[in-house]
């Protein structure tokens, strides 16, 4: 008696064809993307041997949490204090700390309200200068990683602008040889923040910071005129502010936080690129890097 079997649909094969297909792919895939990253590693490692040995930020210090030395000869420590001695202003206040930047001539009102507060911060421009000849900087801050705060660097500019605005007044009242002294607080500040450490937004506020004093300097010298006095009495001015106009040019010429600038900047994008690449979770399936490291990595 002949005994008929049916055969097997076409489905049955083929999804078995289609199901070993995915393994072997898979196994293809899990394979290739341990190798490179066995070799991106070890190029990882080879590039931060070479930081090691230049001196640069290392990994492990990326850890280490801000740390700036409270010694009197570190000028740092007296660029912080000046920040804190400037107290918050009202925002009529900041209306008119701003219009004094682009605004001219002042009003009275504006006048009589930014001379009150520049009386307030007179102990801070005091404590910004005592930094002047401090023997060293020292922020405190070796390296940064994505995540590290630095609520700090918002408190500098804001005594930037203040400062920048002061440097206003003065010269609206024909005032030079102040408005200069302001002015090349503003320098120094952002000669200051080049110092920030290996952090790459230090570097930008620092950049940011300088601006604004080299905009007073520009203003100033381009011959915006004093209201309300004659010409012979701003140029007897500007004689009289001699010795403030040639240390304020001197350190306008000084490029040594511009080479400050770049180190920092660079090392602090290294940083962040290695904390980037060597961030845990390298190997978890939700990681929204877990498929592209390896390769961003060679």
């Amino acid at each position: 008696m002949l005994v008929m079997f049916d055969a097997p649909p076409p489905r049955f094969w083929w999804l078995k064809r289609v199901s070993a297909c995915v393994v072997i792919v898979l196994a293809l895939w899990a394979g290739g993307h341990a190798l490179l990253w066995q070799v991106a590693q070890g190029g990882l490692e080879a590039h931060v041997e070479r930081w090691r040995i230049d001196g640069g930020p290392l990994p492990e210090q990326a850890v280490l949490q801000p740390q700036m030395p409270d010694d009197p000869g570190n000028a740092a420590a007296w660029v912080v204090k000046a920040a804190g001695l400037m107290p918050r202003l009202s925002q009529p206040q900041v209306d008119n700390w701003n219009a004094a930047i682009v605004v001219r001539p002042l009003s009275g009102a504006q006048l009589e309200a930014m001379r009150s507060v520049m009386e307030q911060d007179r102990s801070a421009v005091e404590a910004l200068r005592e930094a002047y000849d401090k023997p060293y900087i020292d922020w405190g801050i070796p390296a940064a990683r994505i995540e590290t705060v630095l609520p700090s660097l918002a408190d500098h500019r804001h005594v930037a602008d203040r400062l920048q605005a002061a440097a206003e007044v003065h010269h609206h009242d024909g005032d030079i040889a102040q408005a200069l002294a302001r002015a090349e607080d503003v320098v120094f500040l952002g000669d200051m923040m080049a110092e920030y450490g290996p952090v790459l937004v230090g570097s930008l506020v620092s950049v940011g910071i300088q601006t604004k004093g080299s905009q007073l300097v520009v203003k100033y010298v381009a011959g915006t005129p004093v209201p309300g006095i004659s010409p012979e009495e701003e140029h007897a001015a500007w004689r009289d502010a001699r010795p403030e106009a040639q240390r304020l040019i001197a350190r306008l010429l000084d490029t040594r936080s511009e080479q400050t600038l770049l180190r920092n900047g660079v090392l602090g994008e290294r940083t962040v690129i290695y904390w980037a690449f060597d961030a845990p979770g390298g190997w978890s399936l939700v990681d929204a890097n877990f498929f592209t490291r390896p390769f961003l990595m060679i």
